[in-house]
């Protein structure tokens, strides 16, 4: 026998996207993968898994807010968020033919490591350039 507890989520499907709205999108990423255009004529995006009283974080995005969140990038954009997580559509790597457009964005934050300190992102990577400490000597670059 289990023990433990059980909880009620639910997940919020908003209603599809119009096709007013896949236009204007279409305006601003003329080429996006068919799957994205035919998940919006589903539902214009959706929140799984939220709790009444801890909320949720996975979310799959509508049109507009694809549009906002990605109104300064025009290559990659991020279509969802799932545990902190994002899923980003490289739109160069789908033109270009490569099966392998999308990817997740991790996201690492550990407050106490990073404060005063300055994060580099290389490919394969990331280094962390901490401040040096006179007194102690530590400090410079560490990577993750």
């Amino acid at each position: 026998m289990f023990e433990g507890d059980v909880d009620n989520y639910s997940c919020d499907f908003r209603p599809p996207a119009t096709e007013s709205q896949i236009q204007t999108l279409l305006e601003y990423y003329p080429q996006l993968p068919s799957g994205i255009l035919e998940f919006l004529k589903i539902t214009n995006g959706c929140s799984l898994f939220e709790h009444a009283v801890y909320g949720g974080c996975d979310l799959l995005l509508g049109v507009d807010e694809v549009i906002y969140l990605n109104r300064n990038n025009d290559s990659r954009i991020e279509i969802a968020s799932i545990c902190y997580d994002h899923i980003i559509v490289d739109i160069s790597e789908f033109i270009s033919g490569n099966e392998h457009y999308m990817y997740i964005m991790i996201v690492v934050v550990i407050l106490s490591m990073l404060e005063n300190c300055t994060v580099i992102m290389k490919k394969g990577s990331i280094d962390l350039l901490f401040p040096m400490d006179k007194n102690t000597g530590i400090g410079g670059p560490r990577s993750l």
